[in-house]
């Protein structure tokens, strides 16, 4: 792979934090609202409302409205190539060390 074929543009509209809503939307089970997301993710509310935008046009996940206790919650959802793209994230952050400078 040359550097031209690198996706750039979806590796920039994706984003830290979009990478971090993915692998924690599948540590949840593959779907979540920002509540779920936050404590895992650590990412704030504009980076969770940018996320609901993106996932959905990288056709990662799709966005759902769900009724709790009376109240409307959005949901995103991962797809078939959400889950793949994060099972693959997860693998990678398996390979990181816990913290900088901990590395071999």
């Amino acid at each position: 792979m040359t550097p031209n074929q690198l996706r750039i543009d979806s590796w920039n509209e994706l984003g830290l934090s979009g990478i971090k809503i993915l692998m924690a939307l599948e540590a949840l089970g593959g779907a979540g609202s920002w509540e779920d997301v936050v404590a895992i993710a650590r990412v704030g509310r504009g980076s969770w409302d940018e996320a609901r935008k993106t996932l959905p046009k990288l056709g990662l996940a799709r966005e759902e409205v769900r009724v709790i206790g009376g109240r409307a919650r959005v949901y995103l959802e991962l797809t078939e190539l959400g889950h793949r793209v994060a099972q693959l994230l997860l693998r990678i952050d398996e390979l990181l060390p816990e913290s900088p400078g901990e590395g071999a």
